[in-house]
């Protein structure tokens, strides 16, 4: 009976041994609360600000202006999105007909509020998509999202590339 017992408690200490309470961090992160946009990429390089060095760091290539966007996740399944946003207009050049980009980095101080669910580390915000939860971070993935990226022979040139956007929270 007694080597039953010992058995028992060596069982027990093997399994409570290779049993690890950080086998899902998810699980300690609650997603209400505030998340604030901290990478912006692109799957291809772009040049957008036209400074002769492509990258894929889209949040550089139109210097920082989406740095301020965040989303607030309400425990009432609703969100708050704000920030900025990159205003882009194509215009003909004065006195000639070639075509410029102007690019002005907005911030019209709205609030949009969009209805949340989670299955899981999916979180699906109405109307912007499924994102990945893992740790503290949100990845947002638009796979072929599309970007004005340059005028050539006069023509608007726009780039399908798969657009990530990750959110931490703060």
């Amino acid at each position: 009976m007694r080597e039953i017992k010992q058995l028992l408690i060596i069982g027990i200490a093997i399994l409570t041994l290779s049993c690890s309470s950080d086998d899902n961090d998810d699980a300690d992160v609650t997603l209400e609360g505030t998340w604030k946009l901290t990478t912006f990429t692109t799957s291809d390089a772009i040049d957008y600000n036209q400074d002769g060095n492509a990258t894929t760091d889209f949040m550089a290539e139109t210097n920082n202006c989406y740095a301020d966007n965040t989303l607030v996740f309400k425990a009432a399944n609703t969100v708050d999105a704000s920030g900025s946003f990159l205003d882009v207009e194509v215009q003909t050049q004065t006195g000639t007909t070639n075509l410029i980009i102007e690019t002005n980095c907005t911030n019209d101080n709205q609030v949009d509020t969009y209805s949340w669910s989670q299955s899981g580390n999916n979180i699906t915000v109405a109307n912007v998509g499924t994102g990945i939860l893992s740790s503290n971070t949100l990845a947002f993935t638009t796979p072929q999202g599309t970007l004005l990226t340059t005028i050539e022979n006069n023509t608007e040139v726009f780039t399908l590339t798969d657009i990530v956007q990750v959110y931490t929270k703060q």
